[in-house]
């Protein structure tokens, strides 16, 4: 009988604590994605740094769907979703960056990389 007190007040604790932490993500989440970031769009942002780097031959383009963002080394462009391309969000800029950062190893031969790329060219159909 003890043992299924005991389990049982286990089990509330569980969920409280577990209901806790999603509730929090979900506050730093809006937060996170709603919070303004220098005024710099992700395409500004994700040219300025190809500039930097003296990568000229990488375009920067909007995608025309949701949720893609991705370089191509094929065809040397970044592809960043609407809400990443228009977006001055801190979320916007941190994607615009990491998806820079993937032509940044393909202009040093990243080997990585390469060996992703690969993998990928096998999956798709």
């Amino acid at each position: 009988m003890i043992l299924l007190k005991l389990g049982i007040v286990s089990l509330a604790v569980s969920v409280a604590v577990g209901e806790w932490i999603r509730q929090y993500r979900v506050k730093r989440d809006r937060q996170w994605r709603s919070k303004e970031g220098n005024g710099t769009t992700g395409a500004e942002l994700a040219r300025s740094i190809l500039s930097a780097k003296r990568i000229d031959d990488v375009e920067v383009v909007e995608s025309r769907h949701f949720l893609t963002n991705h370089f191509l080394p094929e065809e040397k462009v970044v592809r960043l979703a609407p809400e990443n391309f228009h977006g001055k969000t801190i979320a916007a800029l941190g994607m615009a960056a990491h998806v820079v950062g993937h032509a940044l190893q393909a202009e040093e031969g990243h080997r990585p990389l390469r060996w992703r790329n690969e993998a990928i060219r096998f999956t798709v159909w």
